[in-house]
């Protein structure tokens, strides 16, 4: 981590200094009850660095089993998206999930079923996020994935359980976001695309890509879903008919991408599926381009702030 990252302990015994991040729950288990129910303490930290996409790793070390470390990232749906690592005792050990504060959240992927880990041996998490793919592994072994969309969001990590664990050897490593662009192949568009939809997107961090950019031995449905699925953001142009640009329009909202959509004026009327999203409407003008790319600046500065 940066020399001059800061972290603010939200609640519980928790707290940062040289590095390491140290949970210190106050009383053994069988003195932390209420009416002889168990209270399970828990503390919560929040960084000053503000991550989207790339990768976050972590040595994480426990004094004993049934702690559990998790970090937490928000979402493009208002949710929290929770990478968890126990120490034992409970399963599975190692998970994604998702959720809201003060409700429960739900199991998007697991491994570690048995639960039958030494909790006193360190584990080396790391959480790669690439577009709407996000990955969990355990000493570089993949644990979880899901499809999810994180936004900007400040790194928190909240430890909760009867004993002691460390959090130390944080590195964060920041991935440019990408925009998969998706329209017609002609001069009309090539234009659209070169003079305003590129440079826009550049302007506010992001790099543009469209699929007869890529360059690979495979299949280009793949290439392109595989686009689809690791891009930060979709922005398709659906002024003609094209097929080919509905099918990623569609898969795109499917896996919940945020999507951008444009079209000329000329157009009368827009199918009716995509009907009801919003649209960006130009004129194919130089004061028309003009506008299109004042509108699309507003959307992407929403993607990342």
């Amino acid at each position: 981590m940066n020399a001059k990252t800061n972290w603010l302990t939200l609640f519980g015994p928790i707290s940062y200094e040289n590095g390491v991040i140290t949970y210190s729950p106050p009383t053994p288990p069988e003195q932390d009850a209420v009416d002889g129910v168990a209270v399970r303490p828990f503390g919560m930290v929040r960084s000053s660095v503000v991550f989207s996409e790339g990768t976050i790793e972590a040595r994480v070390s426990f004094d004993g089993p049934e702690t559990a470390v998790v970090l937490l990232l928000n979402t493009s749906d208002k949710t929290e998206l929770m990478f968890h690592v126990r120490a034992s005792g409970r399963s599975p050990l190692y998970f994604i999930s998702e959720g809201t504060p003060g409700t429960d959240s739900t199991t998007l992927g697991f491994a570690g079923g048995l639960a039958t880990r030494d909790p006193k041996v360190p584990v080396q998490m790391k959480v790669d996020i690439t577009g709407s793919r996000v990955r969990l592994y355990i000493d570089d072994v993949l644990a979880a994935e899901a499809n999810k969309t994180i936004v900007k969001s400040a790194l928190q990590f909240r430890v909760d359980g009867h004993y002691g664990a460390r959090i130390d050897q944080l590195v964060v490593r920041p991935r440019q976001m990408t925009a998969f662009v998706v329209m017609q192949f002609t001069d009309e568009y090539n234009d659209l695309y070169t003079e305003v939809i590129e440079p826009t997107c550049l302007a506010f961090g992001f790099k543009a890509n469209r699929v007869d950019n890529m360059y690979s031995n495979g299949l280009i449905l793949e290439d392109i879903l595989q686009q689809l699925n690791e891009s930060s953001v979709v922005i398709a142009d659906i002024t003609p008919d094209n097929p080919n640009v509905f099918y990623e329009v569609g898969y795109s909202h499917g896996v919940g991408k945020p999507t951008i959509l444009l079209s000329d004026k000329k157009r009368e009327r827009l199918p009716f599926d995509i009907s009801g999203f919003r649209t960006l409407f130009y004129d194919n003008t130089i004061a028309g381009k003009s506008q299109i790319e004042e509108r699309l600046a507003h959307h992407l500065k929403a993607l990342t702030t």
